[in-house]
């Protein structure tokens, strides 16, 4: 009974939803949606929980991937892509939660990134954040008679990893309100240092196991952005995917709002037609538009010697019909014949119905 008397609560809770957005966004690949929270119309400095309240249409529920990225860097991966989520329901005024930004100041620049894994149709209708947190630094320990107003605990034990001006919940380096030095996202502990086999973050605040999809890893290993005109990538000149409406080329990493004229423009990426085709509309063999030199076009393929019936036309590249007498021949007369129709014999390159005088048929058509 007297510890209640003089038992302080923790800061009393304040829920800020930022304004809805309707940005209508059709996604083909990944997009950005972008909004900063101002001090003028935010009272939360300390974050306890983070809600994105999402509305998106989907052909194909589960190539859906979200993540949020806070303005200090930490990345919340909201939903993961999901092999047998089949349903074309999409997600209607949905709050994903995340607790990955505790004790955060949310004012600045929130990202959420939408990603579309496959060919169907996907829209961001609208979204918005509704942040959970308080004003003040809350008081873990039940009391906060001694504890300055400022709410740091450095007097009180925090650990070394702790920004001394900013305090902590707790001892240990993952009660520290802010890194002195680096987060660990793996642990949520506050480091010197980064382990072997993760990576700063682009802001320089985070060790992460895995860099943002739309940034690599540089000599140092550090996490550094793609540049424009990719989307993701090995290294600012090598592009893995490339930004909405442009064409990756496998054979220069290279973007472009066309492909080269052996290839074709496919799911994002520029695809090599048949090895016969000069230009096609895919990369099976019966889809060539034209041939490479030398080849003859016919129904859609490209052959080195036209079939029975027909002969190669160099002037045109392409297999014409034969005399209609003929059976196989060199060009487009009767007298262009290699061999004959059923019921016709072969003498001098025509074709009749029987030999001419002092000539004989033999069983193979020819006279």
């Amino acid at each position: 009974v007297e510890l209640a008397l003089v038992w302080n609560n923790v800061p009393k809770q304040i829920i800020y939803e930022t304004p809805l957005t309707e940005p209508e966004q059709s996604i083909d690949k990944t997009v950005n949606f972008e909004f900063v929270v101002t001090e003028t119309n935010c009272d939360i400095r300390y974050l306890e929980h983070v809600q994105a309240v999402i509305t998106i249409s989907a052909d194909r529920r589960g190539d859906i991937e979200m993540t949020l990225t806070s303005p200090v860097g930490t990345s919340s991966t909201l939903l993961t892509r999901r092999t047998f989520d089949g349903s074309t329901a999409g997600f209607l005024g949905w709050p994903f939660l995340t607790v990955h930004t505790w004790g955060e100041n949310p004012l600045g620049k929130w990202v959420l990134r939408v990603t579309n894994h496959g060919s169907g149709k996907m829209k961001l209708l609208k979204w918005n954040l509704r942040l959970h947190g308080t004003s003040t630094f809350p008081d873990l320990r039940g009391t906060s008679r001694d504890i300055p107003e400022s709410g740091n605990f450095s007097g009180y034990g925090c650990d070394e990893q702790c920004d001394p001006g900013l305090g902590c919940s707790g001892p240990g380096p993952t009660n520290c309100t802010t890194c002195k030095h680096y987060l660990q996202q793996s642990t949520g502990a506050c480091v010197d240092i980064c382990q072997p086999g993760e990576h700063l973050n682009r802001k320089g605040t985070v060790c992460v196991q895995q860099c943002e999809s739309t940034e690599y890893v540089t000599a140092d290993g550090n996490c550094d952005s793609c540049v424009a005109p990719c989307d993701t990538c090995d290294s600012p000149s090598k592009c893995k995917s490339c930004q909405h409406g442009l064409f990756l080329n496998p054979l220069d990493v290279s973007c472009g709002t066309s492909c080269p004229s052996n290839m074709l423009a496919k799911g994002g990426r520029c695809q090599s037609c048949h090895s016969n085709c000069q230009t096609c509309t895919d990369t099976s063999y019966n889809t060539c538009i034209t041939c490479k030199e030398h080849l003859f076009f016919h129904q859609h393929t490209c052959l080195q010697t036209c079939p029975d019936g027909y002969y190669g036309n160099e002037k045109t590249g392409t297999c014409m019909t034969c005399h209609s007498e003929c059976g196989n021949c060199t060009g487009p007369e009767n007298s262009d014949c290699i061999s004959c129709e059923r019921g016709l014999y072969l003498a001098e390159g025509k074709c009749s119905s029987s030999c001419p005088e002092s000539w004989f048929a033999e069983d193979s058509g020819t006279c």
